[in-house]
C-alpha cells in the first residue's frame, strides 16, 4: 500500500521498517544513507570497528524520547542515519567545523548489517559479548504538534490519529523533517549504563564539512587515508573560496 492510504499504526511501522526498499531507482549499491559526526568519534569506530547504538534518553527530541518511556518501550537502541547527503543543516548540527565528517554507505551494506547480532558496550568499552536482539532498519515520520498529518519524505498520511503516541520512537516532530532519519534500531532492556554497538561496514566513504581545517587534523586524515578510506571534500568547499 502507498503511504497516503496506511490507516493503523502498525501499518505504517511496517511501511517503514521497509525502508531500504526504497533507493529512488538506483542500485543498493548507488543508494547511499549517510551518518554526520566528528572525525574523532569516526576513528573510534573505524579503529573498533563498530557504531553505537544509543538509547531514548539521548534523543534530541525530547518529546519523542518522553513518549517512548510512556509507552514503555525504553528498552530501544539506535544508530542513526540520513537519507540527506551533504545538508548545511546536518553539518551544522552534527558535524560542525572544524572537524566535522560526513560517512556513506552504500543500501547494500546497510542491508548486510541485519545479518549479526549487536554486541555489549559496558563502561564505554566495547566487551565484544553478543547480545540476542534482532537488528532492523525502519525511516521516521514527522509531524506538527497541532495536526495529526505525519509525512514521510514527499508523502503525508492524515488517517492515524495521535500518531506521537501511536508511533512513540518512529515519529519526530517537524521541525527536525530536514534529517531525513533513517535508523537501524534493536530493542533489549539494558541497564543505564550499558549501551550496544554495532560492526561497521568496511567500504565506507568519508566527505569533510565546509571550513574542515585540514591542518589541525592532518594526522587524522592521514590515519583515514591509511585505512583505505577515500576523503573528499564538501562540494560546497569551491563556493565558500568564491
Amino acid at each position: 500500500m502507498r503511504f497516503d492510504e496506511l490507516r493503523k499504526p502498525e501499518e505504517i511501522i511496517e511501511y517503514q521498517k521497509q525502508v531500504l526498499s526504497r533507493t529512488g531507482g538506483r542500485t543498493a549499491d548507488e543508494a547511499k544513507l549517510f551518518h554526520y559526526t566528528s572525525i574523532d568519534s569516526l576513528l573510534k569506530m573505524i579503529n573498533s570497528g563498530y557504531i553505537w547504538m544509543s538509547s531514548p534518553r539521548n534523543m534530541n527530541d525530547v518529546l519523542e524520547g518522553e513518549l517512548i518511556k510512556y509507552n514503555g518501550i525504553s528498552d530501544l537502541y539506535f544508530a542513526s542515519f540520513s537519507r540527506t547527503n551533504q545538508n548545511i543543516a546536518m553539518f551544522a548540527m552534527y558535524a560542525p567545523e572544524p572537524d566535522g565528517v560526513m560517512l556513506s554507505i552504500s543500501i547494500s551494506s546497510a542491508r548486510s548489517m541485519l545479518s549479526q547480532k549487536p554486541v555489549l558496550v559496558e563502561k564505554a568499552e566495547i566487551t565484544g559479548k553478543e547480545v540476542d536482539a534482532q537488528l532492523y532498519w525502519t525511516g521516521v515520520c514527522y509531524k506538527d504538534l497541532d495536526s495529526n498529518r505525519i509525512t514521510t519524505p514527499g508523502q503525508e498520511n492524515h488517517h492515524v490519529s495521535n500518531p506521537l503516541k501511536a508511533l512513540a520512537g518512529i515519529v519526530k516532530l517537524s521541525g527536525w523533517e530536514y534529517e531525513k532519519e533513517v535508523r537501524l534500531c534493536a530493542n533489549k532492556m539494558l541497564f543505564a549504563e550499558q549501551k550496544l554497538a554495532v560492526r561497521l561496514p568496511k567500504n565506507i566513504g568519508v566527505v569533510l564539512c565546509p571550513y574542515f581545517n585540514k591542518e589541525k587534523n592532518k594526522e587524522k586524515l592521514a590515519e583515514l587515508i591509511a585505512n583505505g578510506i577515500i576523503v573528499e571534500p564538501s562540494i560546497y568547499e569551491s563556493w565558500i573560496k568564491l
